[in-house]
Formats: C-alpha cells, structure tokens, sequence
C-alpha cells in the first residue's frame, strides 16, 4: 500500500489566466486543467492561455475536422491561435476572442461547407480581413495550406482518416517548417503529385506503415528527394497485430513513437498536452498552443489509459507543465489522479515479511525500521526475488521503474499488484501457484514471460501482450491457446506438459517462431506446423505423433527433439539439412539411411537395439560427430567423452579456426589477431564460472561473524598477554581480509547469477554468445582483480622480509645470523610465490582485456 509522505517534482506552470483551474494535491504539485462548457468555449480557453494579442488567427469547423487538419503549422508560421466555429455562424465565443485579441487578419481553413459565407461575413464585419484556404476536398486544402508556407526542407505525410496523426505531428512539423500534407491509403491525388513536382525536400516523414498509407502512394515521393532509400522514413505505430489487427492501437501507439522519435527537437516531458483521442476538437485547438510552446500532444487512448502513463512515467523527473485539455467529461479526473501518482515520492510498504525482507536484502539495507520510499528504487530497474517464499505481492505494484522482475519458486496466486507496473519488460512468475493472468493483459511493453509450473487454465488474457517475443506456458492445464494467435512477435513458445491441449491450429499465425516446444501436449497432426518456416529449434517429444511429412517444409531447423513418439518412417526428413542435433530415441526407427544427406548432423540419439548390422554400418558412414545409444533428452552432455560407453564418436571435429555460426567466421581473422596478442583461444560456447547459492555464502559470512565474537571475547579476557592478544588480533586481520575477498566474490558472483538468467531466457545464439562472454568477461576481471592486489601485499611483504633482513645483517650476532637464515627461507619461499602470482596477474591481465575486445567485436 501508500501512504503519502513527500513529492519528488513540482510542475512549475507559467501564468496560464484565469481561464486556467489550478488543483492542488498535497500543496506542492499542480494539474492544469484548459476547458470550457464546448468545444468553442474549451478553443477560447486556449487561445486565452497562450495569446494576450495576436495580429492574426485561424478560424476553422468545430463540427468537422478533416478540412483543418493541416492547420496546425500555418498558426505556428503566423503565431496565430486556433478558434473554432459553427458551420453556418460566427460563435459568440469565438467573436469575443477575436475582439479581445484585437486581430486583424483571419486565415479560414476550409470551403463554405465548412465555415459558411454568414459566419465569413459576421468577421468582416468586426473589420477584419479575410483569407480564404480550401480546395476541393481535404487534400487539395492541405496542399494549399502548404503553399502558404514556402519552400519546406522536409514534409510529413498523414492518413486524413483519424486527426491523431495529424495533430500529433503537429508541434514537430510546426518547429521544422514542414508541410502537413493529406493522403488517402491507395492513390496519391493529382494535385499533391504537382505539388511534388516542384519541390526538393531532405526528409519525408511517413506516419504510420503500409497498412496506414501504402508503399505505392510512398512512390510517388521517392523522386522528391536525393536517397528514398535513407530519406524517406516511417514512423509505425504497433504493426504487426495479427490477422484481426486493431488499427486503434496503432493511432495511439504512433502518438508516443513520434513523441519519442522527436524527443530532443520538443520540450518533451517539459511541458506536455493531454488531450483525448475521442475529441478532436479539443486536440485541434490545443495544437496551436503546443506548436507555440514547443511541446509535444498526448492522447489518451479512454480504452487503454496505462499506455500512455507507461510511457510518460519512464521520464517523470523531466517534467514540469502538465496541461489536461477538456472537461472531466473528457478526460475524467479519476484518470489524472491515477496518472499525478507517478510524480509522488511515497511511501512503499510491503504486507508480506518475507518480500519486505528480499527487497530490503537486495538494496543492501540493514536497517528494519528503515521506511522505504519509490526514490530509493528510482535506479533499479531489475529485481531478482526467487525462492523467496513471498505469497503476498502487495507494495510491489510502487516499484514502478522495474523493467525485468523474476519471482520463480514462490508460493503467489494473487498477481493483482502487478497490472500498474506498466514498464515491466521481462517477467518471469514460473514455479507458483497462480491461476488467473488477467492482470497482466494490459503489461504492454512485456517483451519476455515465463509463467511455466503453475495452474493456469486460461491464456485469453495474454492477447493484448502483442510486444512478447518470450512465453513459457509449460506445465500448467491449458487446454486452449485460440488467442495466442495475436502474438505475431513472438520467436519463443513453450507450451510443454499441458497434458489436455486441443487444436494448435492457433499457432501456424506466429510465422517469426523459431523456438517451440510442444512436449508432452497429447498431439498426434502437424498440419499447424507448416507455416512456420522460420523455426531453428523445434521439440515435440512424448506426444502420438505417427507421421512427419509435415517437418518436411522447416528447412531451416538446426535441433529437433522427436523421442519418445510412434515414428517409423524419417524419409520427409532427409532435407532438413541445416540440423545439428536429432533426437530418436523411443520411436520404431530401424532405417537411417535417409540420414545420410544430413551432412551438418553433430548429435544424433536413436535406439541401437532395432538397427541390424546393415543399419549400424549405415550410421558410421554419416558424418555425425556424436551417436547417442541412451536417451540424452534435456541433457547437457557437454563432453560426451565423458560417456565414452555410451557414444560412438565420428570426430568430425570444425576445421582449424572455423566455426559454425557465420558472423563469428566473418570476424575470424580479428580474432585470431587478438588470440595471439592476449594468448587465449576463443570458444563461443565456453564459460568459465558457475554461480553458486547465496547459501554458501551466507554460511561463511556466519563463520566470519562467530569468529569476530570469538576474537572479542578473548580481547576482554584478562587472562591473556599481550603478546598474545597480539597475535589474535593478527589472526583476525587475515579472517577480515579473508572477508574482503569473500565479499568481492559474491558481488562477482552475483553478477553471474544475473547474466545466467538472462542467458537462460536468450533467445538467439548470438544473444547467447554475448552473455557467455559477459560472465567470462565478470569472472576474469574479479580474478585479475584479486591476483592484482595479492601482487601488491607480495611485493610489500617482500620488502619487509628483505628490511628485517638488512637490520639483522648489521646487528652480526649468532642469534641474529640464525634469523637471517630463518627469514631468508621465508623470502625465497615469498618470491615463488610472487613468480605463481605475477604470472596469474599477467594472465588475467590479458585474459580480461581479450574478453572486452571480443564484447566490442560481437
């Protein structure tokens, strides 16, 4: 829960007048709200806020807004307010705003459909001049608009079917001096192709992708400037939906991309304008304002309003003007008061005493009665709380600048506080007792999910988390997945031991998987896979599966698990050529001969016992390297020498600096360059250093404490010496320093563990690559580290055996001559152990500066 104890921002807002209703909450920040009982008197609000005079201003249709869309930019030009307007008369509202500004010249966007010849009259005669801009239909009228502003360096292209687009690129465009122009999705009309004709741009900005406005009407502009290959951009939104894409979605998500795009060129997070995506009144008349002050749009999305809080909530420090435009029948004040919750510093308490003790132990706070506060988690953005017995996650929901949080191996069924902690990236809820997700359906930003080994029944919930790209579901009683189909992202699925799953015909959407596990899911039909040609690694072991002519099509298959299945037949394998590893084992396989083609197999597992002497000898032509006799499945058998009694071994070893993965065979001869400086061999595959548990750890921290008590007891003892005591406290200092290097090696250590689950949830080998040699990089740089020190305390220790010996040589006594011998041993002995130091040190020196060259080279 919260409580309220102090606030981190104040939103400094300038003198917006009277027109402005200022709100305070907790007498320290402000929310502005610009509104009026209409959409005319909300337009003479604004231009109220942001004009005392204006020479000019632009009057456009309050009843439709496709006319005045491109509008934005022509105000900005002539620093002139926007006011709206009946069709067919002059709003009072309006009339009173033109008087007060004392404006002489009036641009009215539009034809007499819509704003009238009355209401053009009613302004003339105030002694205003009037100007006229409209054409024939939106689009010629955005190309005059254009016209007004000269010659551009860069343009915008908008669909005319939603304002959002528009008015959200409204300030950026304003800034810039660039054309809006109007474009229907198919066809570009004759008069924007003439308008093109006679320009030269350096930039046009495309918003929204193909489904938006399509690549042919794209063409038509490629000629207007030097690249189109580099100078012509899109800016999307979410494009890949799936088959039932929601273009709403899209709106809302370009209105952010663009915010973010442009995020150096607005006063982003500065000053901000809140506006609703249903009014586009509101939005148009604001625009003028925020062009004038350089500040981006944001519309609020009434159907997904934690979009929009996720997104400013990642920069919530920067800002200081917070404008709301529109009544709270617009944007209701529920809402904002949601949304000011992210500028509080407040109070975090956790329900649950073994949370509050995790999250305590992870920010290195010893003190209990410490109250924690959302600024002292405002650096943290991964918390890793596994096997932490938390059943309660209450308090959690305030950490809201958590972007990878792992609670696997506890004992949550209630996930309810997680649906506020929008900027969560990577999750991972595996080995709980959760069964329903539905609180996580507006996550938006999820990238990776793992909620393997629970109850879960229903995965409907997980259609709006369109951005997952990683989703383990094993292990739960899923008997549907027809929602999964909207995550087209996705490149890893785990839907293993769902003993009750139906049709997967679901899953033949999700064309960019290229891992998918499906074991144990009771499947016998493979008709689903057909599609998915992009898949690398693909397991559907202990199933009913009879028959693979469906695999045929995955060409690009590099490791497939079939054990355990009634397989009989393996010729619709034969050109799955880019395989490495197959599994077998558990089928009535008696013929490999079709292995034959299969020339880049490493790691093959099949039942010996039903191959005859003809097939055997079939096997030992193959060019597999290893030959499994007993079932390796979800084993590492890394040395497979080390089950020499069951493997045979062809020892088609990679050529001499060769390997298998492409890139790293590009990078080959800079390797080799830096294996010969630094004297280490590169191996993609190899990692230097396990973590080990906090156990361990907190075992000899205790020996460390139970040590020191034991040292203070005898320091109060009476009954010993001096001399004695001396030694103990000699003693002590080896056990203190002896902790020094302890505590280095489990921060070391803690390091690892957290790139090892970062490599667990990897979903490329390249991304793989990276990590191992990240926790190689970590693990050498802690050894250079200490070797580096023992070099420094060897060399002092040297020099003091080497001062003793000095001083004795000058004394000359008998006594003095059997010390020097004494210490002359320990110097020697001292100085090999100074040459095993030093080499380590050099070693380590080198190893560590391979390690960050091979990080910068891959």
């Amino acid at each position: 829960m919260i409580r309220n104890r102090k606030w981190l921002l104040s939103f400094l807002l300038g003198a917006i007048g009277s027109t402005v209703i200022n709100f305070n909450v907790c007498a320290s920040p402000i929310k502005n709200r610009i509104y009026g009982e209409d959409r005319y008197v909300t337009s003479a609000k604004v231009a109220e806020a942001g004009w005392e005079n204006s020479y000019y201003a632009v009057i456009a249709s309050g009843e439709n807004f496709p006319d005045s869309l491109s509008a934005v930019t022509l105000a900005k030009k002539y620093d002139a307010p926007i006011l709206l307007t009946n069709k067919n008369y002059l709003n009072s509202n309006t009339r009173s705003e033109l008087r007060r500004m004392n404006v002489k010249k009036v641009f009215i966007i539009g034809g007499l459909g819509s704003v009238s010849y009355a209401a053009e009259s009613s302004i003339k005669s105030m002694g205003i001049s009037v100007e006229r801009i409209g054409g024939k239909d939106r689009y010629e009228t955005s190309v005059k608009i254009a016209n007004k502003l000269g010659s551009p360096r860069s343009i915008f292209l908008v669909t005319s079917n939603h304002y959002v687009d528009a008015l959200s690129i409204a300030p950026i465009a304003s800034k810039k001096g660039s054309s809006i122009l109007l474009v229907p999705k198919n066809y570009t009309p004759e008069y924007i192709k003439e308008y093109v004709k006679r320009k030269r741009f350096d930039k046009v900005y495309v918003v929204g992708d193909s489904s938006v406005i399509s690549d042919n009407v794209v063409r038509d502009f490629e000629d207007s400037v030097q690249d189109y290959n580099t100078n012509i951009e899109r800016i999307p939104g979410d494009s890949k939906t799936g088959k039932d894409k929601t273009k709403t979605y899209d709106i809302y998500e370009r209105n952010l991309n663009i915010g973010a795009k442009f995020e150096n060129e607005l006063n982003l997070y500065k000053n901000i304008y809140i506006a609703s995506g249903q009014s586009f009144a509101d939005a148009l008349s604001v625009g003028a304002l925020a062009a004038k002050k350089e500040a981006p749009i944001m519309m609020i999305n009434p159907k997904d309003g934690n979009l929009l809080k996720s997104f400013i909530s990642k920069k919530y420090d920067d800002i200081q003007n917070m404008n709301i435009v529109g009544g709270t029948g617009v944007i209701s004040e529920s809402y904002m008061d949601s949304m000011i919750g992210y500028f509080k510093d407040e109070e975090i308490v956790f329900n649950d005493t073994n949370l509050n003790n995790a999250v305590r132990e992870k920010l290195g706070i010893t003190n209990k009665n410490k109250r924690l506060y959302k600024s002292d988690f405002e650096k943290i953005t991964s918390l890793d709380l596994t096997d932490c017995h938390i059943k309660d996650l209450t308090g959690i929901e305030d950490i809201t600048t958590i972007k990878d949080l792992n609670l696997s191996k506890n004992d949550i069924e209630d996930i309810s506080p997680l649906k506020d902690m929008t900027s969560l990236v990577n999750l991972n809820l595996s080995n709980n007792k959760i069964v329903d997700i539905e609180d996580l359906k507006e996550l938006y930003d999820l990238k990776s999910l793992n909620l393997s080994k629970n109850k879960i029944w229903d995965t409907d919930y997980l259609e709006k988390n369109i951005r997952l790209e990683y989703l383990n579901l094993s292990g739960n009683d899923i008997s549907s997945i027809s929602k999964l189909d909207k995550l087209t992202r996705l490149t890893y699925l785990d839907l293993s031991n769902n003993e009750s799953l139906g049709g997967l015909n679901d899953i033949s959407e999700l064309t960019d998987l290229t891992a998918l596990k499906l074991s144990n899911t009771g499947i016998s039909n493979l008709s689903f896979l057909e599609d998915l040609v992009n898949l690398t690694e693909l397991d559907l072991s202990k199933n009913s599966i009879g028959n693979v002519n469906d695999l045929s099509k995955l060409k690009k298959l590099r490791v497939l698990y079939l054990n355990d299945n009634s397989i009989n037949d393996i010729k619709d394998l034969k050109d799955l050529k880019e395989l490495r590893e197959l599994n077998l084992w558990g089928n009535k396989i008696d013929d490999v001969r079709e292995l034959r083609n299969l020339s880049n197999l490493e790691k093959l597992t099949i039942d010996k016992e039903l191959l005859n002497d003809d097939n055997e000898d079939d096997l030992k032509t193959l060019s597999v390297r290893n030959v499994y006799y007993e079932d390796t499945y979800l084993r590492d058998y890394a040395d497979p020498n080390d089950y020499y009694n069951k493997i045979d071994s062809n020892n088609n070893q990679l050529g001499e600096g060769e390997f298998e993965d492409e890139e790293l065979n590009d990078l080959k001869q800079q390797l080799l360059t830096f294996e010969n400086m630094y004297g280490y061999k590169y191996n993609p595959y190899e990692v230097l250093y396990n973590s080990y548990s906090d156990d361990r750890y907190r075992g000899d921290v205790e020996k460390f404490l139970q040590k020191e008590l034991e040292v203070e007891a005898y320091m109060k003892d009476s009954s010993y010496s001096y001399e004695v005591k001396a030694m103990i406290k000699k003693d002590f200092k080896d056990v203190v320093n002896k902790y020094a290097i302890l505590e280095k090696n489990h921060q070391m250590n803690e390091k690892v563990k957290a790139l090892e689950i970062n490599l667990k949830t990897s979903l490329t080998e390249k991304e793989k690559r990276r990590i191992r040699n990240k926790i190689n990089y970590t693990y050498v740089d802690y050894r250079f580290d200490f070797y580096k020190n023992a070099n420094y305390l060897c060399e002092r220790q040297m020099k003091e055996l080497q001062g003793m010996i000095e001083g004795l040589k000058i004394d000359g006594s008998y006594s003095s001559n059997e010390r020097i011998r004494e210490l002359e041993g320990n110097l020697k002995n001292k100085r090999i152990e100074y040459a095993i130091i030093k080499s380590n040190y050099e070693k380590y020196f080198n190893y560590r500066n391979f390690f960050a060259v091979v990080d910068s080279l891959i």
